[in-house]
């Protein structure tokens, strides 16, 4: 009886622990969604604005591109979110990202890291090498604070040098991670950013230029 027992035990375990290892596995793919601003609106908090016809979720890879600049080149978030690595394919045209369209609640934008859709492992944000205009995130004054979160160690890349990633002076960089640029671009700091801690570093890669720009 022992044995019998046994045996009529043992595939419900072993498809147990399959299904938990598979399901821990989905977890970790990153899933890309497009900002396409379908619904005529530039708002990231509507649905039917993204690829995936959802708003980012933590296994996303968010991704602004040419399909992304058919309604504009402004966006907001006019919410908080999480997610894995933010990219941008957007050629020439300037892109701006901002808190709030209307009212100035601050908002964040918490990178944990991953495969970005660019392909690249590391970068939390990644401008590919044909984009060349410039991304401004947290310019708008009256929109409300935009809190940039790093969430693990990564990088900021930026491909071209004709590129520059804008941090204004409505943004805030921040958390307790390695932190590098890498690329050849321009990354412009004028927040109050307050990326730190204990053992923690920020490193300047090879021909990438770093601006701060920040009067407080």
């Amino acid at each position: 009886m022992r044995f019998l027992f046994g045996q009529k035990k043992r595939p419900y375990l072993v498809g147990s622990f399959v299904a938990i290892l598979l399901t821990g596995l989905a977890a970790k793919v990153t899933a890309f969604n497009i900002f396409d601003g379908s619904s005529l609106g530039e708002s990231w908090n509507l649905g039917s604005n993204w690829s995936a016809n959802s708003t980012p979720q933590p296994s996303d890879g968010v991704v602004l591109n040419s399909s992304s600049l058919a309604f504009g080149s402004a966006s907001t978030l006019d919410a908080s979110y999480t997610f894995q690595t933010l990219s941008f394919d957007t050629g020439s045209a300037p892109v701006s990202i901002d808190a709030n369209r209307t009212g100035t609640t601050a908002q964040a934008l918490t990178l944990n890291g991953g495969v970005d859709a660019l392909g690249a492992s590391g970068n939390l944000i990644d401008l590919s090498s044909t984009t060349t205009g410039a991304v401004n995130i947290g310019t708008n004054t009256t929109a409300g604070t935009l809190n940039v979160m790093l969430g693990a160690n990564g990088a900021f890349n930026i491909g071209n040098a004709s590129a520059v990633l804008n941090f204004g002076s409505n943004s805030i960089i921040s958390g307790a991670s390695n932190f590098s640029l890498t690329g050849e671009g321009t990354l412009i700091l004028a927040g109050a950013n307050s990326f730190d801690g204990s053992g923690h570093s920020f490193t300047l890669g090879a021909g990438a230029t770093l601006c701060i720009n920040n009067a407080s």
